[in-house]
């Protein structure tokens, strides 16, 4: 099968959105510390906050999903959409502070590990 323009086009604008989660009490959302990201990436990008439950639904169009510091626990449900998520065409990027998932009250460790990630309770950057 030949792909034209068009198809490709609109292939583009089916996965042209970037997903902040914001359903689990993160650090860092959308309005608060990532302005200056967000700025940038809105030339390319659709920028979007998830401030409801994780499903099907709400990964639509979803090229990336960030979650930065969660401090609630994921449900089964939730992993369960979010691995079909990444096996399909998404990716995610995960972001904890120094002192990891315990330190964060999550257990988002879980989802990763089932990819073969594991996290350290240190932290690579600190910002002293």
């Amino acid at each position: 099968m030949v792909v034209t323009r068009p198809q490709v086009t609109m292939e583009k604008e089916l996965w042209s959105t970037i997903l902040f989660n914001a359903y689990k009490k993160e650090v860092f959302i959308t309005n608060n510390g990532y302005k200056s990201m967000q700025k940038r990436l809105r030339s390319n990008w659709k920028i979007q906050s998830l401030k409801d439950e994780i499903t099907p639904e709400n990964l639509i169009g979803v090229k990336l999903w960030i979650t930065a510091g969660p401090r609630e626990k994921f449900t089964a449900a939730e992993f369960e959409v979010l691995m079909k998520y990444i096996d399909g065409v998404g990716d995610i990027l995960v972001m904890l502070g120094e002192g990891g998932e315990s330190r964060f009250d999550t257990n988002i460790k879980f989802l990763l590990e089932e990819y073969g990630i594991m996290v350290n309770n240190d932290a690579a950057v600190r910002n002293v």
